[in-house]
């Protein structure tokens, strides 16, 4: 009986650690790097605070989420990219919608675009007795079209802030492979 309850330990044990060799990241920062980004998200959180985004869901404060969000940037090295979308409208729910759609366009477009580019250029050359005359008229038309199917993003975190016309703006962040 001890011998099947030792191997179900260290088949758990196993587990458990492959489970935690698979989610260390590629790349980690030293203590001083880590220092530094906290440093500057301090910065950043005050300039934030100061106009009035406050963070939506979350225990955290602002300066710790912009922490956690640059050290997982800075660790994912190349792999990461980071985008932030707003939205804006009279209640949170909606302007996170906008903010979502937002990043899911982004996302898109960092993927795939396609764009067409057309140059319409006609020249005019009139010469009579009275003298020559000329003109140009150039006619530029541009379309951009982008195509992909994005999946459900998931933000690090997400700011809010009240704005004076009742309305409710939203930032949120994302870390994003493109």
């Amino acid at each position: 009986m001890k011998k099947s309850y030792s191997f179900i330990r260290s088949l758990w044990l196993l587990v458990i650690g492959l489970l935690i060799v698979s989610t260390l990241p590629a790349r980690t920062l030293d203590k001083k790097a880590i220092a530094k980004v906290q440093k500057e998200c301090k910065k950043m959180g005050k300039e934030l605070k100061k106009d009035g985004w406050k963070v939506f869901g979350s225990a955290l404060v602002l300066e710790d989420e912009l922490a956690k969000h640059r050290i997982a940037l800075e660790e994912g090295s190349d792999s990461l990219q980071s985008i932030v979308a707003t939205g804006e409208a009279k209640d949170i729910n909606q302007a996170k919608r906008k903010a979502q759609g937002n990043a899911s366009k982004q996302l898109a477009s960092m993927r795939e675009t396609e764009i067409t580019d057309n140059i319409d250029m006609t020249i005019t050359n009139v010469q009579g007795s009275e003298g020559a005359s000329s003109s140009t008229t150039v006619t530029d038309n541009s379309s951009q079209r982008t195509k992909q199917r994005v999946k459900k993003l998931v933000p690090s975190f997400t700011l809010y802030r009240d704005k004076p016309d009742g309305k409710v703006e939203v930032q949120m962040y994302y870390l994003v492979t493109p």
